[in-house]
């Protein structure tokens, strides 16, 4: 999901990504945020049953980063199971220098990842209020 703005993603089921014959970095949601009025991500299952079979590969369930400016985004309720390797990150957060990315995430059930959370430089996570 390229430039979201006020945008939503809910509701889908998600599986079997990254399962080709491909190395690379493979994301079950991707989204590049435009800075001004916040996105949702909610209520998504994203599941990779198949295994995350390219030993040189990263498996990342829901990406976000940031286009320009300031953005924000709500990650809640989210359903996440990976395939228990070293490579699966459930949440992924990435701003880029001289963006922000402020993500109010809860609620959210990460399991069989190696890394529940990566949080980069330049992206606060709150539970909200």
């Amino acid at each position: 999901a390229h430039r979201l703005f006020g945008s939503s993603i809910s509701n889908n089921y998600i599986e079997g990504f990254g399962e080709g014959g491909q190395a690379g970095t493979w994301c079950g949601i991707w989204a590049s945020l435009q800075g001004g009025p916040a996105s949702t991500i909610a209520h998504n299952r994203i599941f990779n049953f198949g295994g995350e079979g390219q030993t040189d590969s990263e498996y990342r369930y829901i990406c976000l980063t940031v286009n320009y400016s300031r953005a924000v985004a709500v990650v809640t309720g989210n359903a996440i199971m990976g395939a228990g390797t070293p490579r699966g990150t459930g949440l992924h957060y990435t701003a880029e220098e001289g963006r922000a990315l402020t993500v109010v995430s809860s609620g959210n059930a990460v399991y069989e990842v190696h890394s529940p959370a990566v949080v980069g430089p330049n992206v606060t996570v709150t539970s909200g209020q």
